[in-house]
């Protein structure tokens, strides 16, 4: 079925429901041809950005989707810093996967922890609105052992379709990396799956039941503080994935040669061999008030 869709700020909902703690929902993309334009809602970094202090040093079960030459089947190349090249990358392929390790580890420090860089170079043609770009997307899940795979929390808000080289807005995109071009990160913060957390086990909870038992199940061999790997698994764009709130995910589909997610790297910002530093609460995204939001603002038609 159709979506009819009404992005709202979820400042509102925050304010009586969860008061100082909350991240606005509604992220747009920051820039547009590669350079920063200072939109709110900016979660990405550079791969020269001084706070970026490791980079993945291995990787385990590459598992390459459907649609990619073996060209681009390099998965070292997503090891070590990003290097200033489009075709310095390893495609997962459709539906395809990879897990990133990292002899640094990554903690829950301040701000965000750690950034998975793809290789989008695809902007919006003259005149389309800002934070338009041919975003090819994944999902984004951590683990402390290796076994136990936790997911971020995520959400897709577009309703129809995209063509093969079609484009979407970053707008539309929360916590599914990545929304952003060649050379910038997609950043992530470990401390939104305590929270994550404690809204699954509240009563108020509106995930899918897919998604919070699987979160339960993995998430209490977590160690937020050490997480040695993160695995990165493609979108097939046509609608058949879905987002923690059960609505279809989309993105540009069906691509071939290089289908799907193209890996440059992974940063980290937060190593776990310094001492952890508290988060401020009021950095803090509230998960219940994105997705008790959707009763309001998303109807199906």
């Amino acid at each position: 079925m159709k979506k009819s869709i009404t992005i709202l700020s979820s400042i509102t909902f925050a304010g009586a429901l969860f008061a100082s703690q909350y991240l606005p929902q509604n992220e747009t993309l920051s820039f547009a041809n590669g350079e920063p334009i200072g939109l709110s809602g900016d979660v990405s970094i550079h791969y020269q950005n001084s706070s970026i202090k490791a980079w993945a040093t291995g990787y385990e079960n590459y598992n390459v989707g459907y649609a990619v030459d073996a060209q681009w089947q390099t998965p070292e190349k997503a090891i070590g810093a990003v290097q200033a090249d489009n075709f310095d990358v390893v495609v997962l392929g459709n539906g395809g996967s990879i897990t990133m390790t990292f002899s640094s580890g990554i903690k829950n420090g301040t701000g965000f922890d750690f950034a998975v860089f793809e290789n989008s170079n695809i902007v919006a043609d003259e005149g389309s609105p800002a934070g338009m770009g041919f975003w090819e997307l994944a999902y984004v899940e951590v683990s402390s052992d290796g076994n136990h795979f936790v997911r971020f929390p995520n959400f897709y808000l577009g309703a129809s379709t995209i063509s093969a080289y079609g484009q979407h807005a970053g707008s539309l995109i929360y916590n599914l990396a990545s929304k952003y071009m060649v050379d910038y990160g997609h950043c992530f913060d470990l401390g939104e799956l305590e929270y994550a957390y404690n809204y699954i086990i509240s009563s108020d909870c509106e995930f899918t039941e897919e998604y919070c038992n699987d979160f339960l199940a993995n998430y209490q061999y977590l160690d937020l503080d050490n997480v040695a790997y993160v695995r990165v698994i493609d979108i097939i764009g046509d609608g058949s994935c879905y987002g923690s709130d059960g609505y279809e995910i989309y993105d540009p589909h069906l691509t071939y040669g290089s289908g799907g997610f193209d890996l440059q790297g992974i940063a980290v910002m937060n190593i776990a061999s310094t001492s952890s530093v508290p988060e401020p609460s009021t950095y803090a995204i509230i998960l219940g008030v994105i997705a008790l939001s959707f009763a309001i603002y998303r109807k199906r038609k």
